[in-house]
């Protein structure tokens, strides 16, 4: 007997401007490049906009566009003007793009205003800056508590996914162990920026990334994420199916002037495969959503 499956997914990475949530955002000064170039290297200084921060500030970040890893380092103003040292900062690629994610973390930084970057990379190599974060230090505990507390019920019936361990993901151990999580009662879906998946070895893939990103480069023990949920493709993979097995699509676009370049999309990817398919403008839940994709598929 075949089952009816549905499953969604958020395309923002197409059109919109990625950011990650574990940094607060701070506009880039783009009157501040300044450039010098050496016999065979280019190094690019780039700073932030001033922004006084109340907040302990424990590190920054840099997202940039490049077909090779550069040399960064980052240093950070004070309120009286004066500087820290340049500190030496990792960098992660987002594995299938050209985007890169690097930073510095576990400093104790009071009364910071603005952060530097300077990017050394070979005078023929392209690179195009993104965003800048601030890595702010977050309270160790939270205060739990039993208000508010929301309870569904629900008759309908859902399989049980397939869950790809660490072991099968190749996770690495955590660096500092775990501590005990403050609160249980609750569960948080998270649609993130980047770090896309269309198969299962790509989402491998992926979870390495995010995992050297929030060890090196935040400096956290392990990943930020109990689970991490994969995307249409490889969900139905995951249960046997493929591609193929999709009878139907609907397209939501955040603005109608996109559904071009998004018909375009949809039509290579499915080719062969021609869904049922709609395609209607609707007002996204999620800032910076451009795109979301509702796919119908049947599996034995």
């Amino acid at each position: 007997m075949k089952s009816i499956i549905f499953y969604f997914s958020i395309l923002n990475y197409l059109f919109a401007n990625i950011f990650t949530d574990s940094a607060k955002p701070i506009d880039i000064n783009r009157s501040s490049y300044r450039t010098s170039i050496n016999s065979n290297t280019r190094t690019i200084t780039i700073e932030s906009i001033e922004s006084f921060q109340e907040d302990i500030t424990e590190g920054a970040m840099i997202i940039f566009l490049s077909e090779f890893e550069p040399i960064i380092n980052a240093r950070f103003t004070y309120s009286n003007n004066s500087k820290t040292k340049w500190h030496v900062c990792k960098s992660v690629n987002e594995p299938y793009t050209l985007r890169w994610y690097s930073g510095i973390s576990k400093l104790e930084l009071i009364n910071v205003i603005k952060v530097e970057f300077e990017v050394t990379t070979s005078i023929n190599s392209e690179i195009e800056f993104d965003n800048i974060g601030l890595f702010l230090k977050i309270p160790e505990k939270l205060e739990s508590s039993s208000s508010d507390t929301l309870r569904y019920s629900s008759k309908s019936f859902t399989e049980k996914p397939v869950v790809i361990s660490r072991n099968e993901w190749g996770a690495k151990p955590p660096q500092n162990g775990y501590s005990t999580m403050p609160y249980y009662n609750k569960i948080t879906l998270h649609h993130a920026a980047g770090f896309s998946a269309e198969t299962i070895e790509e989402g491998i893939a992926q979870m390495q990334a995010i995992q050297i990103f929030h060890q090196d480069i935040r400096g956290w023990s392990d990943i930020g994420y109990h689970f991490v949920i994969d995307k249409i493709e490889a969900a139905i993979t995951s249960l046997g199916g493929s591609l193929k097995d999709i009878v139907r699509t609907r397209i939501y676009v955040n603005d109608i002037n996109d559904w071009e370049v998004v018909a375009q999309a949809h039509g290579q990817r499915f080719k062969g495969i021609d869904p049922v398919n709609t395609l209607v403008e609707a007002k996204l839940v999620g800032r910076g959503y451009k795109v979301e994709i509702e796919a119908e598929a049947v599996v034995t």
